[in-house]
């Protein structure tokens, strides 16, 4: 395994985020990082700091990425944009370590490389195939859901209802793939960590997030072909 944030192209992050040993193995050149990825295994993923795309980074008639993505994967992406923070592998294992990385300031990529062509993909996305699939214990991933959702709130610098709204906001981004909004169950839970068992506030999360996704719907569907 690679050190985490080992730097294809920008800084690393802080020296206290880099919780693995560091190891003798090269970091790999940004044109090979796709077949390096590949060559971690059939279930590995690679945990990316993503640096703001500038008009310079930006490609002539790409794509605008899925919202909650940072297009690193698109065509003609500047690689040196992205900094390695780990390689994680299954969804469990790299849904679990994005949900305690995340820190709402910088884009955290989720990134694998089937045949060695580079996918991204967003947390919820893996959320989703986790609560599909066999073996997944939900109160455990509803749990570390809450926890992210919560700590969204919490890291907000508005404080009380705009923290809710931003971390509704934050839902709305990455986890659409999973929920347009967070489920009962995961909303409850935060509002429990905040002390906050309110209706009013549930209501004020919940209606956000249906009215921040149906913003994002018509923003996709204005900018595909055809739109």
């Amino acid at each position: 395994m690679l050190p985490p944030a080992a730097a294809i192209g920008a800084r690393s992050p802080p020296a206290a985020e880099q919780k693995v040993p560091m190891s003798d193995e090269p970091t790999p050149a940004t044109e090979d990082f796709g077949t390096w990825l590949s060559e971690r295994g059939p279930d590995a993923y690679a945990l990316a700091w993503v640096r703001e795309a500038t008009g310079a980074d930006r490609v002539d008639g790409a794509p605008a990425p899925t919202v909650g993505e940072s297009g690193i994967a698109g065509p003609g992406a500047d690689l040196s944009r992205l900094t390695l923070h780990e390689v994680t592998h299954g969804l469990r294992e790299t849904l679990h370590r994005w949900l305690q990385l995340d820190d709402g300031q910088r884009q955290l990529a989720i990134v694998s490389a089937p045949s060695g062509v580079l996918r991204e993909h967003t947390p919820g996305e893996l959320a989703a195939e986790l609560r599909q699939g066999p073996g997944t214990d939900d109160a455990q991933l509803t749990g570390e859901l809450a926890g992210w959702l919560y700590r969204r709130y919490a890291d907000a610098p508005q404080g009380l209802e705009l923290g809710w709204i931003a971390a509704a906001a934050a839902w709305s981004c990455h986890m659409r793939a999973l929920t347009g909004y967070p489920p009962p169950s995961v909303l409850s839970a935060s509002l429990e960590r905040a002390g906050e068992v309110d209706d009013a506030i549930e209501d004020l999360v919940v209606s956000t997030g249906l009215r921040i996704g149906d913003l994002l719907d018509r923003l996709e569907h204005a900018h595909r072909p055809g739109g």
